[in-house]
């Protein structure tokens, strides 16, 4: 809830006016009296996987930019224990023509974030899954078709790469 309060008031900014400032007194207060509590439970094994889940959204026509996003979560199945680590939601830089461009821009994305982090963890190297709602990206990831869009044939050559390669341990 506080999550989608702060999401709210974050979009609003372009015409503000005395009741979005008001409503956003309102989140500010919120904020302030409830503190949020997290608690980590510490797993026992040292096994861990990167459950790396990617999405797009392409939006209308007229816009050449999607809004692209990942969530990032460390595993452990041995203990069934489960971290959220990162997570991202934004408009995507680069411009995108279809909706297969604006998801392979986020499982590129999702891919770097989950590979540095899967190098910089103590654990050593994590494996990293990758999951996309897109049956189009996962049948060109999985084959040896190429898309006919330039930019995107890096984005599914990279991660193609990185699949052969073992870094990418698993897509679905």
């Amino acid at each position: 809830s506080m999550l989608c309060h702060a999401s709210y008031a974050a979009k609003n900014t372009a015409d503000l006016r005395v009741s979005h400032l008001v409503e956003l007194n309102k989140v500010v207060r919120m904020f302030k009296s409830q503190f949020p509590v997290i608690t980590f439970v510490k797993p026992k094994s040292t096994s861990a996987q990167l459950l790396t889940y990617a999405d797009a959204s392409h939006g209308r026509q007229d816009e050449t930019h999607a809004h692209i996003g990942y969530i990032i979560f460390m595993h452990f199945p041995d203990d069934d224990v489960t971290h959220t680590i990162s997570f991202a939601s934004h408009k995507a830089k680069r411009v995108s023509r279809s909706a297969l461009a604006a998801e392979a821009l986020a499982a590129a994305d999702a891919f770097d974030s989950s590979f540095f982090i899967a190098k910089i963890h103590p654990l050593g190297n994590c494996g990293i899954h990758l999951v996309t709602d897109s049956k189009t990206l996962y049948s060109l990831l999985i084959t040896t078709n190429n898309p006919k869009e330039k930019r995107l044939k890096l984005d599914i050559f990279a991660l193609r790469e990185a699949y052969e390669r073992g870094e990418l341990e698993h897509i679905s």
